[in-house]
């Protein structure tokens, strides 16, 4: 549902995610609607009850993936499709996101097979396609591994990433045209 809902949205036009984590609900939907996004991502420990306070906007649902983690273990703690998509991050003991590091992808795939996900964690131009192929997920979320220093975004680094994932799509079949055009400089 929050799937196709997504797809609908994006056949329009870029959709705007503001990237909030352990932060008070009522401050994110305020932010959210002062600014005008489109969607929620909640990257801390916000949980899954009562995710429709933030109605009418889609919400992206972290999930932090450690060495120790079970599908069994994932499958408990999320709720249902229709109030969040589901976006599996490494676990760091201490951040939240943007680690640089990757998690192992058999969980996601496992996942993915029950459900459409986000992958992030740790992708980069060099290891997205590999991700894609193997975990075929809804979509793919990268920060660190497009910056040349912390916070300072590459665009070429961001358009390797994008053609890359592109292509790993193509190769699988999945999408027959795409432009592998040059970033303009």
């Amino acid at each position: 549902e929050m799937e196709a809902a997504l797809r609908r949205a994006t056949a329009v036009g870029p959709l705007f995610v503001g990237v909030f984590a352990n932060q008070d609900r009522a401050e994110v939907k305020r932010i959210t609607e002062e600014v005008g996004l489109d969607i929620i991502q909640l990257s801390g420990h916000e949980g899954w009850a009562d995710l429709d306070f933030y109605a009418p906007y889609a919400v992206i649902n972290a999930e932090h993936v450690g060495d120790k983690t079970t599908v069994e273990e994932l499958e408990g703690k999320v709720g249902p499709e229709s109030s969040a998509v589901l976006m599996l991050d490494t676990k760091h003991p201490t951040m939240e996101g943007g680690t640089g590091q990757a998690f192992d992808w058999t969980i996601a795939r496992q996942v993915q097979e029950r459900r459409p996900l986000f992958v992030a964690g740790g992708l980069d131009p060099a290891n997205v396609a590999a991700c894609v192929q193997q975990v075929r997920p809804f979509a793919v979320d990268a920060s660190s591994g497009m910056e040349v220093a912390k916070g300072v975004k590459d665009p070429r680094l961001v358009h390797d990433f994008v053609r890359n994932a592109k292509a790993a799509l193509h190769e699988r079949g999945l999408i027959s045209d795409m432009p592998l055009a040059a970033p303009a400089k």
